[in-house]
């Protein structure tokens, strides 16, 4: 074949849609959504920081503290990208959660502040959604991923319990005055 035919050769046409990597291992062309090549098992790790993830976090995090600085603490943290890879969406899990516990024993104290709370939150919240969607079966993640939902769980039993007591306080009130009143005209 010449040099002319092999630019004209008509290439078959892909059907696939989206980007695409190469497993280094075994070679099988891996959609860029997946973090594990399904055909040998290997995990996809380019966004490592040699430095790691709570280190560019703490980094972002510490520019706030400037003194000229426009972003706030909340700012960074729900602009911060939550990875795919592995090790730093475990890094990043346990970071979130042990913030979200420390930040929440504050909560009646004058050093509680909602906004960077429900920051932290959020993003904790996002850490266990895309370990449940890449890493429902890993060992690494299934404790954690539990642990949150029991957490999720109490949370709304609590608010559930609010709402009834907001609801029946009123009720007996009213009783109680309407009890007042009768024998208040029996008297």
């Amino acid at each position: 074949m010449s040099l002319f035919d092999s630019l004209f050769d008509q290439k078959e046409i892909s059907n696939k849609i989206g980007k695409v990597r190469k497993c280094p291992q075994c070679g099988t062309n891996v959609p860029a959504s997946k973090v594990i090549c399904p055909e040998c098992g290997w995990e996809f790790d380019e966004d490592v920081n040699a430095k790691g993830i709570l280190h560019k976090l703490s980094e972002e995090v510490k520019k706030t503290k400037g003194f000229f600085s426009m972003e706030s603490e909340e700012d960074v943290i729900s602009a911060f990208p939550i990875p795919k890879v592995k090790s730093d969406l475990l890094e990043l899990t346990i970071y979130f959660k042990a913030k979200v516990k420390n930040i929440k024993k504050q909560k009646n104290t004058e050093n509680f502040d909602i906004n960077l709370f429900e920051a932290y939150k959020e993003k904790y919240a996002e850490c266990i959604m895309k370990a449940k969607q890449f890493y429902a079966q890993d060992p690494s993640f299934t404790k954690l991923i539990n642990e949150y939902d029991e957490e999720e769980i109490k949370e709304e039993k609590k608010i559930k319990a609010e709402k009834r007591i907001q609801f029946i306080l009123p009720v007996v009130i009213l009783i109680i005055l309407g009890i007042i009143f009768a024998i208040m005209e029996l008297v």
